[in-house]
């Protein structure tokens, strides 16, 4: 009986003090993450607890018939052990990131560069190209084929004719003594190449910001969705007063107006708009 109890208290003593090392070792030099204090806490009590333990297993050896209970050390173990069990997972998030700390790096910076282009180059690359685009078109030659009476003639230009013929649309508004006979078809037109640059134009959503006649008059206006870019509405057109006109007009400037395009409407419409004629009478006031 004595001889199990020596080696009791021996075997007891041996694993006590390397477990206690292990978890001295750990206090002396702390891995980042771990809570110093909690361990030590932690370590405090189990210290208690074995000591204590201890001194009933020797006291035990000196009255062999008292009777002795020992104080368990499983759940402050369990609490040690789902303690650093903790901290081992946030090292290992923290190595794995550190071993791709590069990638990291790669990914930031593609992100950075995403943004300033969509934030803050977009605009001036947008410009710069638009400029070296129109210093392009300045050093070339444009010429186009006229007929006039039955001969054809080579005619030319200093700048892009198409875009001199879309300019020569808007003259045809800004014209005081514009034909009526043509208006909405020079209206349409102007639509057609305007809205088809754009792209992802709804006629009908656009027509939706009217009601009654003029409702009827924007579809008119957008009658080349259906009708094609030169249908016989081109050439063809009843003729109207200046009444008529002028409701024509107003419908085509409110068409770029609730479109949210009201900039381009000013733009190429000049100093009429800044007069606001919506009519001819307006117009030659």
């Amino acid at each position: 009986m004595m001889k199990n109890l020596k080696t009791l208290l021996t075997d007891y003593k041996v694993n006590s003090e390397q477990l206690q090392q292990s978890l001295q070792s750990i206090l002396d030099a702390p891995p980042k993450f771990l809570d110093v204090d909690k361990l030590k806490s932690k370590k405090e009590l189990l210290d208690f607890k074995i000591n204590n333990n201890i001194q009933r297993i020797e006291k035990k050896q000196i009255e062999s018939s008292q009777s002795i209970g020992l104080d368990s050390i499983k759940n402050v173990l369990e609490a040690i052990k789902t303690l650093i069990d903790s901290t081992n997972i946030l090292v290992g998030k923290h190595n794995k990131m550190a071993l791709n700390l590069d990638q990291e790096k790669m990914e930031l910076t593609a992100e950075v560069w995403k943004y300033l282009f969509e934030k803050e180059i977009k605009e001036d690359l947008a410009a710069y190209n638009s400029k070296r685009r129109g210093d392009a078109l300045n050093e070339e030659t444009f010429w186009t084929v006229r007929k006039f009476n039955q001969f054809s003639k080579l005619q030319h230009h200093d700048s892009n004719p198409v875009k001199t013929l879309y300019e020569l649309l808007w003259n045809d508004v800004k014209d005081v003594d514009r034909s009526n006979l043509s208006i909405q078809n020079t209206l349409r037109r102007i639509l057609e190449n305007y809205f088809k640059i754009l792209g992802n134009v709804d006629p009908d959503e656009i027509c939706g910001y009217f009601e009654g006649k003029e409702k009827l008059i924007c579809r008119a206006l957008f009658s080349w969705v259906n009708d094609g870019s030169h249908s016989a509405h081109d050439d063809l057109f009843v003729s109207t007063n200046d009444s008529t006109v002028d409701g024509y007009l107003e419908v085509f400037k409110r068409i770029f107006v609730r479109s949210g395009h009201e900039a381009h409407y000013k733009m190429m419409l000049g100093e009429p708009y800044c007069e606001s004629p919506t009519t001819k009478e307006a117009a030659r006031s």
